[in-house]
């Protein structure tokens, strides 16, 4: 009776054993984690600037590139590398677009300046002599020979230079790009005259104290008869204590030496 109950046992003891193999090996298959999806294709789904000027460099801004993965997903991609980052040649007709070695292509042109134009005027145009060229909000354009492609452009020259200060013998500004130029006019006028407008806060003074301009507006007149309303950029004189007098002289000196004057009164000291 006993062999046949061991006899009975030793099978169910193996089928037992199985049963927990079995069960260990999908617990393991399942904790294995899944293989990273890998990437199908790359698409150019945003394109970028196409069209190109002859020593341009190729713009990626606003280009988007999508992979579309093995699992099914897609995802901008940023990390991607450029085929041309130098200098383009007229016979550059595409940039190749690669990442995780797959490829997708840009079509671009490249063509060569014919003219430039100031399609923008600078904040600007008038200045005093003495002053220096402002290019802010100038915007500078260049065009190919048949109109079709047209884009801003950066690094022109200026004559006279952003660093010369103007004479009143200034009338524009050459602006020069890939040896093609377009011209900005400007008005350069001097100071005629200035006079006091508003005289200061404080017109009367003890002996020693010193002339406070604060509130004077000083009227300029230039040379083609404009006129500006300033409350800086002139100077007084004198600069040190003042002496007693009922009309003691200040002089107020502005651009090229144009000098006014205005009186203040100046009293000596109460006594302690």
């Amino acid at each position: 009776m006993n062999k046949k109950r061991s006899s009975i046992k030793y099978p169910v003891l193996v089928l037992v054993f199985v049963l927990a193999l079995l069960v260990a090996i999908f617990a393991v298959a399942c904790d294995k984690p899944e293989p990273a999806p890998t990437v199908d294709k790359i698409e150019i789904t945003t394109a970028p600037r196409v069209a190109y000027f002859i020593d341009d460099k190729f713009d990626a801004s606003g280009m988007v590139v999508t992979a579309t993965y093995s699992d099914g997903k897609t995802a901008a991609v940023t990390d991607y590398t450029i085929s041309n980052t130098n200098a383009l040649k007229a016979t550059d007709t595409k940039i190749t677009i690669t990442y995780a070695e797959k490829v997708a292509d840009v079509a671009i042109t490249v063509v060569a300046i014919e003219k430039i134009e100031v399609t923008t005027q600078p904040t600007t145009k008038k200045y005093v002599v003495g002053e220096k060229f402002d290019a802010t909000g100038m915007v500078v354009t260049a065009e190919s020979a048949d109109g079709k492609t047209k884009a801003p452009v950066t690094g022109y020259t200026l004559l006279p230079t952003a660093d010369t200060e103007l004479a009143i013998t200034d009338t524009k500004i050459t602006v020069t790009y890939a040896e093609k130029t377009a011209e900005v006019e400007i008005t350069v006028v001097s100071v005629k005259s200035i006079v006091v407008k508003t005289g200061p806060t404080k017109d009367e003074y003890t002996v020693g104290e010193t002339f406070d301009p604060a509130g004077m507006v000083v009227t300029v007149t230039y040379s083609d008869d404009s006129t500006k309303d300033v409350t800086e950029g002139f100077t007084t004189a004198p600069t040190t204590g003042l002496t007693e007098g009922e009309e003691v002289e200040i002089t107020v000196t502005y651009t090229e030496g144009i000098t006014t004057t205005l009186k203040v009164k100046v009293t000596a000291a109460a006594a302690a």
